[in-house]
């Protein structure tokens, strides 16, 4: 079964209201399985960052490093996606990475004091 663009847009914005109203384990459950239906490439990369906040949530610093790798490809990330270098910040820190942790704060205060 492929999703089409269409599906994958509604059961992204389903699963974002799952998680604004705090249902996680829903949230994630519908993630997850848009990403196994479009194997790993939606179509909007935010959903690993959601992914990675519910990791966060759930005080699992190591899952949401592993989600978050797929939401960096490896630019420097600007904009509105500057948030991915905060919840970068707390998996590092949930993972007692302390310094690494704070490199990332520093390297997220920069970027948005350049676009301030």
């Amino acid at each position: 079964m492929v999703l089409t663009l269409e599906e994958q847009k509604t059961l992204h914005i389903l699963g974002y209201l799952y998680f604004r109203m705090g249902f996680y384990e829903k949230a994630e459950r519908l993630f997850t399985s848009v990403l196994i239906l479009t194997q790993n490439m939606p179509y909007d990369k935010s959903i690993f960052a959601l992914l990675a906040s519910i990791a966060i949530e759930q005080k699992n610093g190591k899952k949401a490093l592993e989600y978050l790798q797929n939401a960096f490809d490896g630019t420097r990330i600007t904009g509105k996606k500057t948030i991915y270098y905060l919840l970068k910040a707390q998996a590092l820190w949930l993972e007692q990475r302390y310094d690494e942790a704070k490199n990332i704060l520093h390297e997220y205060l920069v970027i948005k004091g350049n676009n301030a």
